[in-house]
């Protein structure tokens, strides 16, 4: 089992508010749900769902957690505003990225 992906994936809102309330995330690919889901079964968590990450999108590097979504049979990354900024990501755009399981 590989503890790695490579994907490109869509920056999207949970929901239109223009405001500090707002979620941004990316959706896994299906792909690999299936797998993480393996790895992390048996791996004690201290938040019942979260998966931690480390994650690489262009120049910038960082550490988080990603969450199960089961209506999409895959995982959440979300995006923080910070991030968002910096590398000057608006929803619908396509992103490369680089996680890893920690």
């Amino acid at each position: 089992m590989k503890n790695s992906f490579e994907f490109k994936s869509t920056l999207w809102q949970r929901n239109n508010w223009k405001d500090k309330w707002s979620w941004y995330f990316i959706t896994l690919p299906i792909e690999t749900w299936e797998e993480i889901t393996k790895i992390v079964t048996n791996q004690p968590r201290k938040w019942r769902w979260a998966v931690k990450v480390k994650v690489r999108i262009a120049f910038m590097d960082w550490e988080t957690s990603i969450f199960p979504d089961p209506k999409r049979w895959s995982y959440l990354l979300p995006i923080k505003a910070e991030i968002r900024k910096e590398l000057r990501i608006e929803p619908e755009d396509e992103i490369m990225i680089y996680l890893e399981l920690i």
